[in-house]
């Protein structure tokens, strides 16, 4: 995993400008404006946009690949003329998976005038923005946060990715019916936003396809030792054990499952997506029989699809893009196809222009409702013998 995450960096290095939040480093502007700082402004030849991820600390690999993804779009967008004859120029922030770190990236961008900012990644650090930037009308335009909450936060809040209420249900419907389960075991982090929505949504989901929920366990942030909460699991033997949680800890949960003698199926959500990364070739045998949703499939034959990857691959060292990578990649055009219908820069034009927005990307067809969340598929990834795998799509 570290040779890929310096990869993953050096490519970000070659390819944009990184300022950390406390920097002192400039905007990516060429000029200032005389506006007030609630305005967003286009200077000189430039539309200034924000990215705020997590490029270092614990969900590293996701941050740096959304950064990579956004890059590439971007070259892509100036190579064809740019946007309202201007070049898109982008600072990209650090928030170290920090909430507070994520409030002060947005306040620098605020500062900044950038028009529209896309991020962050996990839910907590982006309904931290949220409840910041919702006040001043600005848009965020999230690529992957899934947490229900984040778009009710305020009008100018949207997001790329389906929420966790749709992949809750999607995965208690695919062990129900797909897998024919009749009783599942949970294991969660009872102290993050991510990981207790996935469980609440699978909960209710399962109750109402018949899924008996045998036993729920927790666990905090940081825990790395899950063997009492897995011994009791192991003992009740469910048909198959739901883990919300990030890849770091999900291989953690997985070899110590197995360590326990719980054989059967372990289900996740995309935060799953990286595990096979996060794990030493040693227990990769864990991982087997194990499945979860995710936000698009590299086997997807699609042109679209393989144009992206290729693109991707070619810009990144042969690196194949994760799910994550694909939403921010979708979400920089989806801020160019606001930025194009509303023929200006300020927020309240582009939040105008993204409200209702239908968009054919890699991830599928991403319509956004009235809650400014958007309806799509997900697709269940199986990992076999240290690959990732296209299972089935469930709607």
């Amino acid at each position: 995993m570290k040779k890929r995450v310096l990869s993953l960096v050096l490519g970000v290095l070659m390819s944009i400008t990184f300022i950390s939040c406390g920097s002192t480093s400039s905007s990516p502007s060429d000029s200032k404006s005389e506006s007030s700082s609630s305005e967003s402004t286009a200077s000189g030849d430039t539309i200034p946009i924000g990215v705020i991820s997590p490029s270092s600390g614990a969900l590293s690999d996701y941050g740096i690949a959304v950064n990579n993804a956004i890059a590439l779009a971007i070259d892509e967008i100036n190579a064809s003329g740019g946007v309202l004859g201007k070049q898109i120029k982008a600072t990209y922030l650090d928030d170290k998976h920090d909430s507070a770190e994520a409030v002060n990236c947005y306040n620098k961008l605020k500062g900044d005038k950038v028009v529209a900012v896309i991020g962050s990644v996990a839910s907590a650090d982006t309904s931290a923005i949220a409840s910041v930037a919702a006040k001043d009308g600005k848009l965020i335009l999230t690529p992957t946060s899934t947490n229900d909450a984040i778009t009710g936060l305020g009008n100018s809040i949207f997001r790329a990715c389906y929420t966790d209420s749709h992949q809750g249900e999607i995965m208690a419907t695919f062990a129900s019916k797909n897998l024919k389960a009749k009783t599942a075991g949970i294991l969660y982090n009872t102290t993050d936003e991510y990981s207790t929505g996935l469980k609440d949504s699978f909960e209710s989901a399962g109750k109402n396809s018949g899924l008996e929920i045998t036993t729920t366990e927790g666990y905090g942030n940081g825990d790395v030792d899950f063997n009492t909460q897995l011994t009791k699991i192991a003992s009740l033997n469910p048909d198959v054990l739901f883990v919300p949680d990030y890849y770091g800890t999900d291989t953690l949960i997985a070899s110590q499952a197995r360590a326990a003698g719980y054989t059967g199926p372990i289900l996740g959500a995309d935060g799953w997506d990286g595990v096979i990364e996060a794990t030493d070739s040693g227990s990769m045998e864990a991982l087997n029989n194990c499945f979860f949703s995710n936000h698009y499939s590299s086997d997807d034959t699609s042109e679209k699809v393989q144009n992206f990857i290729k693109a991707y691959k070619d810009k990144y060292d042969g690196k194949t893009p994760n799910a994550l990578a694909a939403l921010a990649y979708d979400s920089t055009y989806m801020v160019k196809e606001a930025l194009e219908k509303a023929g200006a820069t300020d927020d309240a034009s582009i939040v105008k222009a993204m409200t209702g927005m239908t968009y054919e990307g890699v991830t599928g067809n991403i319509a956004l409702d009235e809650n400014r969340n958007p309806k799509k598929g997900a697709a269940i990834i199986e990992i076999k013998d240290g690959k990732y795998t296209w299972n089935s799509t469930v709607e």
